[in-house]
């Protein structure tokens, strides 16, 4: 679709051109085909657009000529520069003698990806050219029935003989225009003069035998135009030059056609790379074109770098390879064909990205191909599941405790067949439970609802300030007793061997960002500063996220606890040399004697401190927190002494078959 339309902009923007102009299209090796002509080129031809476009030379000319122009366009690619050339070959219109331009447009590699090429019938000028010598007043005729300006200097006299048509492009009067040669070039513009100048000087030397340019010259009114020269010397005996003649076109109307096309593909290529998305169009996903979002989004420090791939399809997990392919084969079938999806995909460093992809079928250079629109939504997506987490922990702590209770009334009914003791002491444990699951958590739950609408004056502001506080308050310990509530119960499953993990691979700077962000008002409220550093080695942590971030929020929510206001808190993230992980969180706080090391571990337990005690807390966090460190198979550490802070350092093996099976994957 992107091909046919730049070929129809083309066509329209080359229609409006006085002069014959037509654009090529450069393939691989080179190749190269047509892809639009103006009606000037047309008629001059006889070649017309619905039979050249889309064509190779071979197919629209006879082979002898297709192999002239193909050795040109090959000269102009190779070069990279605008060429001239006069050659004399057959078209429709007949055998004739015709002067091409060709210019090279470039992509922002320098890769010529097109030609720009006007042509004009010189065979009557090359008709006068074989005449010059043979007769002087059939010279000055065919001079002033040219169509291109013509001229004659006696280099030795340094008198000059104007045409005609060579007054009448400038806008001057034959009669009244001095007959030098300095007439001439003091109207060459000065941004081209040099070059101009040397090239006349080179050939009146004998070192060129003719000279062409194109340059600008100033009309009499003052405005300038594009002209293209082109002169040949007649040296005597002695090998002094002695005559030079020449003719001039002008070539404003093509250079301004240039101008247009190169500012359209500017336009173009500034629309495709400035964009947001990114876009890649492949063929069998051998990739053909590609932006610079797209290269940024998977990771590639230049767009040549997807290029050279032999296919995108590694940039897809293994399981998704098989459908991507039968969408390509099946948009071979169906033209209109259209898909969008959402999956996850992989960087050229490996890492996973969650991506949006549009495809649709087009044409590119004339062939199939498909293009595909990509949008990166990781953060979107990590957002999202954020948001899944949070919900589905309040509905699956409700089914938990559904669950354990069940547990434990199957418990209690084997203790009951035991002993009397064992009896009692499972329906104590069973009645506190389920006490806690309905006689607590229900109107607890109805407790941090109004109270949060009270809070947040959602009906209306308060007529006294005070209220708004009080329900702050209200809210903020329902919130500590849902938390006593839960420990409570996670701490009854790891004892009843019900509490199941799932470890996956996780990036560990998204849990420790997502556990600071929670604790960060209260952190500001004792205005502690928070640090977070991660050590090379140390990015991915093997473990369940529901229970890592418990474990980090625990120990953090701990810190917070017991340092004083201005104090600093820091989380640092390593390796071992044996393969392990290591999340150490260090506090300025007041420490721990070494005599209550072992007591802070028991569950409703603290140190027996002043400062802990004002600080309130069940003492379930570090008991919880070593429960869950052990299901991974890890440990934790305390480093402490009273009045110099704490270091808590908890270790995660890493399980090596499952690294393994990940970079599989």
């Amino acid at each position: 679709m992107l091909a046919s339309q730049s070929d129809a902009t083309l066509k329209e923007l080359i229609e409006g051109m006085g002069v014959p102009v037509f654009v090529v299209d450069v393939e691989e090796g080179p190749a190269f085909r047509y892809l639009a002509s103006n009606s000037c080129h047309e008629e001059m031809t006889g070649l017309k657009n619905e039979v050249l476009a889309g064509r190779r030379p071979h197919e629209a000319v006879s082979l002898e000529t297709a192999n002239a122009v193909q050795e040109r366009y090959a000269e102009c690619v190779s070069k990279g520069v605008r060429i001239q050339y006069v050659q004399h070959y057959q078209l429709p219109s007949g055998w004739r003698w015709w002067r091409t331009s060709l210019t090279p447009v470039t992509d922002d590699s320098g890769r010529v990806i097109r030609i720009i090429g006007t042509s004009s019938d010189i065979t009557g000028q090359k008709q006068v050219e074989q005449d010059l010598g043979k007769d002087q007043e059939r010279f000055h005729l065919a001079l002033n029935s040219a169509n291109d300006g013509l001229w004659d200097w006696d280099v030795k006299s340094g008198q000059v003989y104007y045409s005609p048509v060579w007054c009448r492009l400038l806008g001057y009067d034959c009669e009244k225009l001095p007959a030098r040669i300095e007439t001439w070039l003091d109207r060459i513009h000065e941004e081209d003069k040099s070059n101009a100048l040397n090239l006349m000087s080179a050939h009146l030397n004998g070192e060129r035998d003719s000279f062409e340019h194109d340059h600008r010259l100033r009309t009499r009114n003052g405005d300038y135009i594009w002209i293209a020269a082109k002169g040949r010397a007649y040296h005597d005996q002695d090998g002094e030059a002695v005559r030079v003649v020449g003719t001039i076109s002008d070539i404003s109307k093509r250079k301004a056609a240039e101008s247009a096309l190169e500012a359209s593909e500017r336009r173009f290529r500034d629309l495709i790379e400035g964009s947001l998305q990114g876009i890649c169009i492949h063929r069998g996903y051998k990739p053909l074109f590609v932006n610079d979002a797209f290269a940024r989004i998977y990771g590639f420090n230049s767009t040549e770098e997807v290029l050279e791939m032999s296919d995108i399809l590694c940039l897809m997990p293994e399981k998704d390879r098989e459908i991507a392919w039968q969408r390509w084969l099946y948009s071979l079938e169906n033209r209109s064909h259209e898909f969008t999806t959402q999956t996850r995909n992989l960087t050229a460093q490996g890492s996973n990205i969650w991506v949006e992809v549009m495809g649709r079928a087009v044409e590119w250079m004339g062939e199939p191909a498909q293009q595909l629109t990509v949008l990166d939504i990781t953060d979107h997506k990590h957002f999202e599941q954020e948001l899944l987490y949070s919900r589905d922990t309040l509905e699956s702590q409700t089914e938990e405790l559904r669950r354990l209770a069940e547990d434990l009334e199957v418990a209690r009914q084997d203790a009951e067949r035991q002993s009397q003791a064992a009896e009692e002491a499972n329906r104590a444990k069973s009645h506190f439970l389920a006490a806690m699951s309905h006689e607590l958590r229900t109107p607890l739950n109805a407790i941090l609802g109004f109270s949060e609408i009270l809070a947040n004056e959602s009906f209306g502001k308060n007529s006294i300030p005070e209220y708004t506080e009080y329900a702050r308050d209200i809210q903020e310990s329902g919130r500590h007793l849902l938390e006593l509530i839960n420990d409570i119960l996670d701490l009854a499953k790891i004892e009843a061997g019900r509490l199941e993990i799932s470890p996956v691979f996780l990036h560990v700077d998204e849990v420790l960002e997502s556990c600071l962000r929670l604790n960060r008002v209260r952190a500001d409220e004792k205005n502690l500063s928070m640090s977070m550093k991660i050590v090379p080695g140390g990015e991915q942590i093997y473990a369940d996220e529901r229970a890592i971030k418990q474990i980090v929020f625990n120990l953090l929510s701990n810190a917070i606890k017991f340092t004083p206001e201005n104090g600093d808190i820091a989380v640092r993230v390593s390796s071992t040399a044996d393969d392990e992980i290591v999340i150490a969180i260090r506090d300025t706080g007041i420490g721990i004697a070494e005599e209550d090391m072992d007591r802070v571990f028991r569950p409703f337990e603290q140190a027996d401190n002043t400062y802990r005690r004002g600080t309130g807390g069940t003492g379930l966090g570090l008991s919880l927190v070593r429960s869950l460190t052990e299901l991974h198979g890890g440990r934790l550490e305390i480093e402490s002494a009273v009045g110099q802070g704490t270091t808590m350092r908890v270790y995660f093996p890493l399980d090596t078959e499952d690294q393994k099976l990940m970079a599989a994957s």
